[in-house]
C-alpha cells in the first residue's frame, strides 16, 4: 500500500523568551558577552545551563488553503548552543479545511458547522551558531506524531420517506501520525532575554492520511456499504491529481473495511491516457463513452476491448449521444446509410 507524503511548509514568526543563570566573570568578559539590538554586550554568562519558554506562530498548508498553528516550546539550554525540550502546535478552525472534499457533502454542498482540529508536537532538539552574537542562525528538529480529525453536523431522517422529522447528529473522524520537522531560523536578540525570529520548516509525515470515508456517508445513504463506487469523468490531469492525493490508497482501505465492494472509474480523454488508468489499478469495471459514432473517439472499441481483457466489466454511456442519436438525421446522411 502507498503512503500519503504530506509536505508542509511553514513559515514562522517566532517570540522566544529565554532565561539563564548568569555569573559574571572578568577573564572572559569580551568573550562570553551576550550582544543584543540595544547592547554590545550585556553581560558575560558562565554557567552552561539555562531553560527557555517559546510561543511560536506560522502558517501552514494543509487541504487547498493555509491554517494559522500556533504552539509552544519549551526546556533546557546546554552552553548556549545546543537546546532540548518539548514542542507542540495546533490548529482549531471553525472554517473547515478550506475547500478540502471533507467539507463538502456528496452533491458539492458544504456540510454543517463542519470545523478542522488536531495537533502534533514531541521532542525538540535544536542547534544555535554563535548564540550570543545579535543576530544568530538555529537549526530545529522536532521529532514526534499527531492527530488531524474533521468534524461536522448532519440532518438525519428517522425514515428514508418522512422529511418532517429530522434531527442533529455530529460525526468526528481523523487520523494520527508520525511527524518529523527539521528547520531553519533566523534570530535576533532584543535584549539578553529575549529573542525574535523568522524561519521556515520542512514536516515529513509519511503516515498521515486525511481521506478516510466520512462515517455519515453510508449513514446518510441508510446502507453498510457502497457496491459500485465510481471515480467520475477521469482523464489524464483528474488521474494524476488523484494520484497526488492517494486516492489508490484510499480506495485499498475502504474496502478492506468493506465500505467499497467495487471500485471503478469513468472516462473521458485520450485513448492512451485510458489504458494507463486502467493499468494503474486493479478495477473492477470502468465506464466509457460508446455509440457508433465513437468507435474511434476516446477509449473507442479498442479501448472496450482493452479493458475487458484486463477483466474489467464496462458500462457504456452516451449510447445516444444524449438524445441525438435518436432524431432522424438529414436526408443525405439517410441516403448514406442506404
Amino acid at each position: 500500500m502507498k503512503k500519503i507524503i504530506i509536505i508542509l511548509i511553514c513559515w514562522a514568526s517566532v517570540l522566544a523568551v529565554f532565561a539563564q543563570d548568569t555569573q559574571p566573570s572578568d577573564a572572559s568578559a569580551g568573550k562570553n558577552e551576550i550582544h543584543t539590538l540595544f547592547n554590545k554586550g550585556s553581560g558575560s554568562c558562565k554557567i552552561p545551563l539555562g531553560y527557555f519558554i517559546e510561543l511560536n506562530g506560522g502558517y501552514s498548508h494543509f487541504g487547498h488553503k493555509s491554517v494559522f498553528l500556533p504552539g509552544i516550546s519549551m526546556g533546557l539550554i546546554l552552553n548556549h548552543h545546543w537546546t532540548i525540550g518539548l514542542t507542540g502546535n495546533f490548529t482549531d478552525n471553525p472554517q473547515g479545511s478550506h475547500g478540502h472534499h471533507s467539507d463538502n457533502d456528496s452533491t458539492s454542498n458544504r456540510k454543517h458547522e463542519a470545523s478542522l482540529n488536531g495537533g502534533y508536537g514531541g521532542l525538540l532538539l535544536e542547534y544555535t551558531l554563535f548564540p550570543k552574537s545579535k543576530i544568530h542562525v538555529t537549526f530545529p528538529l522536532m521529532i514526534g506524531g499527531g492527530i488531524v480529525y474533521h468534524s461536522h453536523k448532519v440532518h438525519l431522517s428517522d425514515s428514508a420517506f418522512s422529511q418532517n422529522e429530522w434531527s442533529d447528529h455530529h460525526f468526528s473522524h481523523g487520523d494520527h501520525f508520525f511527524v518529523i520537522e527539521p528547520g531553519v531560523k533566523l534570530e535576533l536578540n532584543v535584549v539578553k532575554n529575549l529573542r525574535v525570529g523568522l524561519g521556515i520548516s520542512y514536516r515529513y509525515s509519511p503516515d498521515h492520511h486525511h481521506m478516510d470515508t466520512s462515517p455519515d456517508l453510508l449513514v446518510t445513504l441508510q446502507t453498510d456499504q457502497i457496491d459500485y463506487y465510481l471515480l467520475h469523468s477521469m482523464g489524464k490531469e483528474s488521474w494524476e491529481k488523484l494520484e497526488k492525493l492517494g486516492v489508490p490508497g484510499f480506495l485499498d482501505r475502504a474496502k478492506r473495511e468493506g465500505k467499497i465492494i467495487n471500485a471503478g472509474f469513468s472516462f473521458h480523454g485520450r485513448r492512451a491516457d485510458f489504458k494507463r488508468i486502467v493499468d494503474a489499478y486493479p478495477w473492477t469495471f470502468c465506464q466509457i463513452q460508446y455509440n457508433y459514432l465513437d468507435e474511434e473517439n476516446q477509449a473507442g472499441t479498442e479501448g472496450l476491448n482493452y479493458a475487458a481483457s484486463k477483466g474489467l466489466a464496462v458500462i457504456v454511456m452516451e449510447p445516444l449521444r444524449g438524445g441525438s442519436l435518436a432524431v432522424s438525421p438529414p436526408p443525405a446522411i439517410q441516403a448514406l446509410w442506404r
